[in-house]
Formats: C-alpha cells, structure tokens, sequence
C-alpha cells in the first residue's frame, strides 16, 4: 500500500506544492491558526451568552483546528523557511 503511496504523482504534485509555498510563506499558516483560535473564542462567548450550544460546540472545534494548525505551521515553518 505504501509503495502505491510513494509513487502516487498526485500526492507528489501536492506536496511539492505545499513544500514550496512554505518556504515563501512560512508564517501563514501561524496566521490562520491565530485567526481560527480567535474566532472560536467568539463563537464560544457568543454561543453560551445566546444560549446556542451548537455555536459553543463549534467554538470549541475552531479552537483545536486553529490550535493544531498553528502547531503544524510552526513546525513545517522552521525546517522550510531556512
């Protein structure tokens, strides 16, 4: 299955794309998780003030996806950007 993997050109094409677009915008993705986090705390506040559960439950969600992307962002961001 691996071996279908390593030699599948889609995958190929995409991580090329994103290895290069890293090394030209190495904090973007910081950026988006910042933003993500942000909006999560809003929706967060705005949920439980209003007495919508879902909006809390999708605050909390925005929070770890913003959370995990500025991670990946910082770790791909170091080996990319130099």
């Amino acid at each position: 299955m691996f071996k279908r993997l390593d030699r599948s050109r889609v995958l190929s094409s995409v991580l090329d794309r994103i290895s290069s677009f890293l090394s030209r915008q190495s904090g973007v993705p910081v950026i988006i998780g910042i933003a993500l986090v942000f909006l999560g705390m809003i929706a967060q506040v705005v949920g439980l003030l209003g007495g919508v559960m879902a909006l809390a439950v999708v605050g909390i969600l925005l929070n770890g996806i913003g959370t995990l992307t500025a991670l990946i962002g910082l770790l791909l961001g170091a080996p990319f950007g130099r």
